[in-house]
């Protein structure tokens, strides 16, 4: 995002993140009469590691650049309630209905 007042562009890229240690503890899947899957996935811990790089290009050829590296761990909650809809003889799926808890 440009700051205000400042005629040059900011840039930030993300560039390798790995995703390391990543469990699931439980997973379930109903089937529901009403045409709908719901699938809960509980407990997903990971650890994402890797490398933030931004900077600055402006005016004249100056261009600053600065990486930081960094590790986040987290553990989350997923619930997808997936509809089922049948059009022109293909089943499609509406996942609208979906729930990430962080924990």
């Amino acid at each position: 995002k440009q700051p205000r007042g400042w005629g040059a562009n900011w840039l930030s890229v993300v560039a390798s993140i790995q995703v390391n240690d990543l469990s699931i503890e439980q997973s379930e899947v109903e089937l529901k009469e009403d045409d709908a899957i719901h699938i809960a996935i509980k407990n997903v811990t990971a650890s994402f590691k890797g490398t933030l790089t931004y900077g600055y290009a402006g005016a004249w050829f100056l261009q600053l650049f600065h990486s930081v590296d960094f590790e986040i761990e987290s553990s989350i909650d997923l619930q997808i309630n997936i509809k089922l809809m049948c059009q022109r003889d293909q089943v499609a799926a509406d996942a609208s209905d979906c729930y990430l808890t962080f924990h």
